[in-house]
């Protein structure tokens, strides 16, 4: 049971970093279960707010040297296609040039 819960969370963790990458996001790379990751032209903490404000928690911390990032703790493949989804809103309206 453990192991199978170890390999489903690396999976999971796998696809939805190649999803953010696609975003535009850089993703720090880990061997836990969390992914830690910062876009270049976005604000982490405003990113952290948006997700919030939709209903789905992420950690970001003050700390200067890891400020720009969120540690996005792996959920289930159906919640991170969810997280995926509001990323990419946020991500499609902030750098929207309308």
């Amino acid at each position: 049971y453990l192991k199978k819960c170890v390999e489903t969370t690396i999976e999971t963790r796998k696809y939805f970093e190649k999803e953010v990458e696609k975003l535009g996001f850089f993703v720090f790379p880990t061997t836990t279960n969390f992914a830690f990751i910062k876009h270049p032209k976005l604000d982490a903490g405003k990113i952290t707010k948006e997700l919030k404000d939709r209903g789905i928690l992420v950690r970001h911390y003050q700390n200067e040297r890891i400020s720009a990032y969120l540690r996005v703790t792996i959920g289930s493949r159906e919640e991170m296609e969810q997280v995926i989804k509001e990323l990419k809103d946020i991500v499609e309206s902030a750098l929207c040039v309308c």
